[in-house]
């Protein structure tokens, strides 16, 4: 929590007592995770035809278009049985909604949509700035952080989101 009181999501930089200011960088997101950086922006804007393929991809489920249960993901991967693109966008957004860009609740909502259905070629996802994506996140989520921590609002949990893996380093 330390770190998350230093970091300014602003300009996304630690601020130390001593004055000194390190900037956070999607090299930086790169380098930790071991991701490459991409050469196109993720999408972010959900518009009702990554909606569509969502709930084309999970029929059986309520209000799919909205959010995804992260254990209904699970499930789904480890049954194994849905076409590849499918199981390929189903642990995408696991990875995703659980260890990348996780927020506070055990739901995918429909930010992530955009990245993993805009584009009917799954090679489309590797060519994406995901490191920048994930640091986007992250100052989002530790902002959000921030302003209910600011205004005393009573939660059920204290929590960030935010790469659990980054956030560790």
């Amino acid at each position: 929590m330390e770190l998350v009181e230093r970091f300014n999501p602003k300009n996304q930089t630690l601020e130390f007592r001593n004055g000194l200011r390190c900037r956070v960088t999607e090299e930086d997101f790169a380098r930790v995770l071991g991701f490459r950086i991409g050469h196109i922006v993720v999408p972010t804007e959900c518009e009702d035809i990554h909606r569509d393929k969502v709930e084309e991809d999970f029929l059986n489920l309520e209000n799919a278009y909205k959010e995804i249960n992260l254990s209904h993901l699970k499930a789904m991967i480890e049954k194994k049985n849905v076409n590849d693109d499918v199981f390929q966008r189903a642990y995408m957004l696991f990875a995703l909604g659980c260890l990348l860009c996780p927020t506070t609740k055990d739901v995918v909502g429909s930010r992530l949509f955009p990245g993993v259905y805009a584009d009917d070629n799954m090679d489309t996802m590797k060519a994406y700035k995901w490191p920048a994506f994930m640091l986007d996140w992250l100052a989002n989520e530790i902002q959000n952080y921030k302003d209910r921590e600011s205004k005393q609002r009573p939660c059920q949990g204290k929590g960030v989101g935010g790469s659990l893996f980054f956030n560790g380093m």
